[in-house]
């Protein structure tokens, strides 16, 4: 069957179901002759289908489209199905398994209700989908049986009800072959292969839509029905269905979905299922077959489900696959795998004749060979000797002032050690520069994991000057170097430096074509984050897009660069004002950091703050007091007194505590966060500007209302003297002045202050809808 594109099936099919019977016959001509006698066929099919009498789905909708909506009620029956109980729920719905119930014959069926009220206009639509789907007949895919409207509106599909394992639930249990997982995914891809021929996209491929029945055959569920739930009103249905993680870059980004976005999924599903278990690593052809299903362009993705499979049959069977470069050298490997003895006894042949004239020269070029082998190994062992002498010598050292023997009953914690040792470096190894410059970058990186951002950003800076060169090895080093120092900016709050530092890493990279995926997401991952800051969202989304096409190429790492991207994700999505969304994906990477590293970890415990701080912008302090004191509690069980992730958390959780209208319960956290913020920064609070604010808006309305008025005015100064401000923070702290100035007797100042602040914040549209509704209602006070 050819293929057609379905936007142009769907318009046709459209256009030809409003048509009176003549029009109808022009149009059907006229599509025979724009675009053959079998397109002409399809949708003349699909109108016949559409119009017949006995079509239970049409029906359902027909009548369901005049009936009045009833009130609310629980559903215990649906049309002939009685509902037995429920299976699972999710974004498209509710599933509940049920039997037949009028007698004609006994079945069990999966219910599935649909999320939505579609309009009357969105219905038909609905409706012409769903005659599509009751197409596809696989054994592969889950057959729609029938369809309908609930008494108030809510439309239902009925599907068939498949015995089987959860696909990770399947391999768990049976740990099979690689082979065995290679012609599973070839079976799947027939499935898909199926419906694409009919024009159907599945777009939501993941795990937990593939059943796995007793003889290892896989079954597709909800196949298209993402499409149906789009197809109801934008105001009344979700607009996008589809799992991050096994979306297309195209889907992510909106763009129109076709069946290259079906093969991405799959492509990463089958990575999925080739690693899981106790399963070896992917060779290079593996490897190949995957980054050509999960390519970025979909273009340049395979061209169907069908020649996706038949790679994957090349593979098992030792024939060359299309994924990997087609060159005489490739081809005759794999001709002499399929081959070996025949192949082994024709280069016996060809050695035994070879081999008398060989060996001479082979015993020649040997002896210099070794000669001059021994010679580099012995260079590079007297090298290396050296440089590991010397770093164990400056270890051994520095560790050492930690013992009371040596330092005079002086109490050395992580980070005096480290400033030791940074302060020893160019004394001690001012005459070895690698070396030095090595010791330098390991100084930073562990200033680093203490969030001691202003004291690692130096070290890194001296260790990247001194790595100067032009070869190979020396340029990635740089490049490495130069990722971390991106890393540290970030954090510390220097945007533009750090996607200067990310930008200039990438081009080191492009210099000597090293493409290595690990590198290249970490740095990725970091620019995504400094765009969000300067409030480049879409580029970040695009730098975030490359990060997930990269994720199948990274190997053991990619569970820990996907948490990442999944963090980094939700913050674009804050970014965009996209609130709700944001808070799902931030609860993922939250659940991905806990499977990785464990609940009570710093990261797991930063990423949980990030999902409280976004209950509270949302409007729901409850909810976000909640989660800060269960990450304080981690955070003071692992962290040191003094560090300033510390300072944050309190501050965040005080916030939530003056929301709940609690001052009392904010006080000794904003006192032990200032404290802090004092001691670590020399009584500089150029680091804690919210902790400062935080702290006057608790003083103004519950204390010492002049020493509150004068925080707050620290605050402001604080904002505007941020050398990369961001607007909404700036009007936030004018805002939070404003209001304390109007309730102490100052309101000429001000309500202009406020006026100015609140216009502003009201118009941001990445202002949070909790923290938007506290601005306009405490805004009040001014008028």
């Amino acid at each position: 069957m050819n293929r057609h594109d379905p936007d142009r099936v769907a318009d046709a099919f459209a256009a030809l179901a409003d048509a009176d019977p003549a029009a109808r016959a022009a149009l059907l001509d006229r599509y025979e002759n724009e675009s053959g006698r079998d397109f002409r066929v399809l949708v003349e099919r699909l109108v016949d289908a559409d119009a017949t009498r006995h079509d239970p789905v049409a029906g359902a909708v027909d009548a369901a489209m005049h009936r009045l909506v009833e009130p609310e009620r629980e559903i215990e029956a649906l049309g002939p199905y009685r509902l037995l109980r429920e299976l699972g729920s999710g974004g498209m719905g509710t599933v509940f398994l049920a039997e037949r119930a009028d007698g004609a014959y006994t079945q069990h069926v999966a219910i599935k209700l649909l999320r939505g009220f579609p309009t009357a206009d969105g219905m038909r639509r609905l409706r012409r989908e769903r005659q599509i789907l009751a197409t596809l007949d696989h054994p592969g895919i889950a057959r729609l049986i029938d369809g309908g409207e609930t008494t108030h509106g809510q439309p239902y599909l009925v599907l068939e009800h498949v015995d089987g394992l959860p696909l990770a639930a399947w391999i768990k249990a049976r740990a099979p072959s690689r082979a065995a997982r290679l012609a599973f995914a070839e079976r799947l891809l027939e499935a898909i292969q199926h419906a694409h021929q009919r024009l159907v996209v599945h777009r939501d491929l993941k795990p937990a839509n593939i059943l796995v029945r007793d003889d290892c055959t896989p079954k597709l569920l909800d196949f298209g029905i993402a499409k149906l739930i789009e197809t109801g009103d934008a105001r009344e249905t979700s607009t996008r269905v589809m799992t991050p993680a096994y979306a297309s870059p195209e889907q992510q980004a909106g763009r129109p979905i076709t069946t290259a976005s079906d093969l991405y999924s799959a492509g990463v599903l089958l990575h999925e299922v080739l690693l899981a278990g106790d399963a070896p690593p992917l060779d290079a052809e593996l490897r190949g077959i995957v980054a050509k299903a999960t390519a970025t362009d979909p273009t340049a993705r395979y061209a169907s489900a069908e020649a996706f499979a038949d790679d994957l049959a090349r593979y098992r069977e030792g024939r060359p696959v299309r994924a990997a470069a087609d060159t005489r050298r490739y081809r005759l490997s794999k001709f002499i795998q399929r081959h070996r003895i025949a192949a082994s006894l024709a280069m016996l042949a060809l050695a035994l004749a070879a081999a008398f004239v060989w060996q001479l020269d082979a015993e020649r070029r040997r002896a210099l060979a070794a000669e001059t082998a021994a010679a580099q190994a012995l260079a590079d062992a007297r090298r290396e000797n050296a440089r590991a002498d010397a770093i164990n010598g400056f270890l051994v050292s520095l560790f050492r002032l930690a013992d009371p023997n040596v330092n005079r009953g002086e109490q050395l914690d992580a980070r005096a050690l480290l400033e030791r040792g940074a302060a020893r470096v160019d004394t001690e190894l001012k005459d070895q520069p690698d070396l030095r410059a090595a010791m330098l970058a390991t100084l930073a990186d562990a200033m680093r994991g203490l969030a001691e951002y202003e004291r690692a950003e130096p070290l890194m800076q001296a260790s990247l000057d001194a790595t100067t060169g032009t070869d190979r090895a020396t340029v990635r080093l740089r490049a490495e170097r130069l990722s971390l120092l991106a890393s540290i900016r970030a954090r510390r709050g220097d945007r533009t430096a750090s996607l200067a530092a990310s930008d200039r890493a990438i081009a080191e990279l492009d210099a000597i074509a090293d493409d290595d995926p690990d590198l290249r997401v970490d740095l990725e991952n970091t620019r995504a984050m400094a765009l969000k800051w300067l409030d480049r969202t879409d580029e970040a989304a695009a730098a975030l897009e490359r990060v997930l096409a990269l994720l199948p190429r990274t190997g053991a790492r990619e569970t820990e660069h996907r948490a990442y991207a999944l963090d980094n994700l939700a913050h674009v999505r804050e970014a965009q004002g996209r609130w709700d969304e944001a808070q799902q994906t931030a609860g993922q990477a939250r659940a991905a950091f806990a499977a990785l590293n464990g609940e009570r970890h710093p990261t797991t415990l930063s990423v949980g703050a990030y999902a409280a701080s976004l209950q509270l912008m949302r409007g729901h302090p409850d909810a976000a007091r909640d989660a800060y004191v269960a990450v304080l509690d981690g955070q003071r069980g692992l962290l040191a007194a003094n560090d300033r992730r510390l300072t944050n958390t309190e501050t965040s959780l005080a916030r939530a505590w003056l929301r709940l209208g609690e001052p009392a319960k904010a006080k000794p956290l904003l006192d032990s966060a200032l404290a802090r913020c004092d001691a670590s920064f020399g009584g500089d609070r150029t680091s804690c500007p919210l902790t400062v604010q935080t702290a006057g808006e608790r003083e103004a309305a519950h204390g010492d209302a002049k020493r509150g008025i004068a925080l707050l005015r620290e605050a402001v100064a604080l904002r505007d003297a941020d050398k990369e401000p961001t607007a909404r923070a700036q009007a936030a702290a004018r805002h939070a002045l404003a209001r304390a100035l109007c309730a102490h007797g100052q309101r000429d100042e001000g309500a202009a202050l406020m006026r100015k602040a609140l216009s502003e914040l009201v118009a941001d549209p990445r202002v949070g809808p909790g923290d938007k509704r506290g601005f306009q209602e405490s805004a009040a006070i001014c008028d």
